[in-house]
């Protein structure tokens, strides 16, 4: 038999009822945790009942309800008004650039080797490459035409940098 120890009062596994999970739950709020927070919590909880019904040291699990976690919002780093301010101060070429940044979401050295694949009807895909990439995978995003056109820019110009290295280029170019 598995024993739980909650807050030194030992509680047998198999004795813990919907109820008690529920006021877990509540709890968590109450304690001000974020719902993600809350979910992860319960999630645990969750896999832990599964676990041991599957192993057949308890007869079966509790119901209870997850706690809902609010849809992801998209992450904007600069408010629209802000971003526009900034581009003021750019010439054209950097401004596409920083542009296409936005529009993609690629890291900085991924435009570096990454290849564009038109799709046809304005829609392009960049394939980046693994060398230039956190995570050592490469990764296919989508795009627009204007983002790839300013992304075969950049890369013909760097392609052209060659009297100081093509890493010195780069730098010249986006930072």
């Amino acid at each position: 038999d598995f024993i739980l120890s909650i807050k030194s009062d030992p509680v047998m596994l198999s004795d813990i009822k919907t109820a008690d999970i529920n006021a877990f739950k509540q709890s968590l709020a109450k304690k001000g945790n974020s719902p993600n927070t809350q979910h992860c919590r319960m999630r645990v909880i969750k896999s832990m009942f599964k676990w041991l019904a599957l192993m057949e040291y308890i007869d079966g699990t509790p119901n209870f309800i997850m706690p809902k976690v609010p849809p992801k919002t998209e992450n904007i780093y600069f408010p629209n008004d802000q971003f526009e301010a900034v581009l003021s101060f750019l010439d054209p070429f950097q401004k596409k650039i920083s542009m296409a940044y936005r529009d993609t979401g690629l890291r900085l050295m991924e435009t570096q080797k990454c290849k564009l694949e038109d799709k046809g009807e304005g829609k392009w895909r960049i394939k980046t490459d693994r060398a230039t990439s956190k995570t050592d995978m490469s990764r296919s995003v989508p795009c627009s035409r204007e983002s790839a056109s300013s992304i075969m820019e950049l890369q013909k110009r760097l392609e052209s940098y060659n009297h100081t290295g093509i890493r010195n280029a780069y730098r010249y170019y986006v930072q």
